[in-house]
């Protein structure tokens, strides 16, 4: 239900986009008032008279009353998260204020929100459909020097990035002459983040510079973590004595780590899912297709690895796709996720892949580990891909549904994802 909360200021107005519009019979009740005066004072009924100018003083009256009380009524909304993954609910308030000291009555709100959002109040509100946007509408009884909060929350369907207004106040004036419409476009976008799942046991298992180094004390050295094994010295940490390597010498051995100079890896998403173009697209196996990206590059962000991303596919901003360079944190995870939810298949997408393995050629490490989510891998850019494969790249391809027969040459590992399970090629 709305809350009540008093507040005499306000707050600092934001950069909005405001229609105002007055819908009703102020005019004619000018014209009656003007007329009534007029036939008054031909007739010389004095009394005509003084009613004509209470007419025109009262609807005078209201109208100003009207005007002053719209100019100070704000109507905004507030969002407590901008971004959020697929079923997520997004806590947000309707904010309706009147600093006024005066009551101000009844308003009615009204929300646009698009199809892809559902909508949900503890407030009992009413929706209609408009094309892809349903119009949320309510009412209010706003009292004076009141705040009121109309709790609600958004839950996203599907990814994307969805504009939520812009927001409507209507409000009448009290004599009901008049009809005052405001419509304040707020520009607030939500991003909806695609849906992220667990990796399969062991992912990284077989690459051991990306994956777990911490092993039993009495393993034997893998001599691809372990640079050498050398007498204990005063000082060393007890963690790096090797049980093995000193049961083996009679004296405590201790192992020199290797050090690597960068932890990275790199994510190539093609979400083709036809051989040609005119076979359509499928939708449900794009979608697991962006999951999965989604997947890899959240799992190695909080493994501590730098990411970096390439798309086939358009995006907003960038009609021949995205290539980002490796980085980690929080806003590369922010930035990646949001890259994602705007991923939408074009015709050019096997240009744009040979574009961006181009690309990668010049940037990814030998020996380093590329990540290739892709239903379909074309025949085309196989003189890029062999190119990538001569360099030592450790290829992991993951591949969606049974859409794929074709093996992809040089993947050193082939993991499937179908109805929501992992299975290893």
């Amino acid at each position: 239900m709305a809350t009540s909360d008093m507040s005499h200021g306000r707050h600092p107005d934001e950069q909005v986009s405001i229609e105002v519009q007055r819908i009703g019979n102020t005019r004619l009740a000018a014209f009656l008032g003007i007329l009534v005066l007029l036939i008054g004072a031909v007739s010389h009924h004095f009394i005509v008279v003084w009613v004509g100018f209470f007419v025109l003083a009262l609807m005078v009256f209201a109208e100003q009353m009207a005007s002053l009380t719209f100019r100070h009524l704000s109507l905004r909304h507030q969002f407590h998260a901008i971004t959020a993954e697929i079923d997520q609910p997004i806590e947000a308030e309707l904010i309706v204020e009147n600093p006024l000291p005066w009551p101000v009555g009844e308003i009615h709100w009204e929300l646009d929100v698009p199809e892809s959002l559902r909508f949900v109040s503890p407030v009992e509100s009413s929706d209609s459909a408009s094309g892809y946007r349903r119009i949320v509408r309510g009412s209010l009884s706003v009292l004076r020097q009141e705040r009121l909060r109309v709790p609600y929350q958004l839950v996203g369907m599907r990814r994307g990035r969805f504009q939520v207004g812009p927001g409507v106040l209507v409000f009448q004036d009290p004599l009901d002459w008049s009809q005052w419409v405001r419509r304040t476009h707020m520009n607030d976008r939500l991003t909806i983040w695609p849906r992220r799942y667990s990796l399969p046991q062991g992912f990284w298992n077989s690459h051991p510079e990306l994956g777990n180094r911490h092993g039993r004390p009495w393993d034997p050295p893998d001599p691809l973590l372990v640079a050498g094994i050398r007498p204990y010295r005063m000082g060393d940490p007890i963690r790096r004595i090797h049980a093995y390597a000193s049961a083996q010498s009679g004296q405590l051995m201790v192992k020199e780590e290797e050090h690597f100079n960068a932890r990275n890896v790199e994510v190539l998403l093609h979400p083709q899912t036809g051989l040609h173009p005119w076979s359509g697209v499928d939708r449900g196996v794009l979608e697991d297709a962006v999951s999965i990206t989604a997947t890899v590059i959240e799992h190695s962000l909080a493994d501590g690895l730098e990411v970096g991303l390439s798309i086939s596919a358009i995006l907003a901003g960038h009609p021949h796709g995205l290539s980002e360079p490796p980085s980690h944190g929080q806003a590369t995870r922010a930035r990646l996720l949001t890259a994602l939810a705007w991923v939408e298949p074009s015709g050019n997408m096997t240009d744009n892949l040979a574009r961006h393995l181009h690309l990668l050629k010049r940037r990814i490490a030998r020996g380093g580990v590329l990540v290739v989510v892709a239903p379909i891998w074309p025949n085309e850019v196989a003189p890029e891909w062999d190119s990538l494969r001569e360099r030592g790249v450790q290829i992991v391809w993951i591949t969606l549904g049974s859409l794929t027969d074709m093996p992809l040459a040089g993947a050193h590992i082939r993991w499937r994802w179908q109805e929501g399970g992992w299975s290893r090629e």
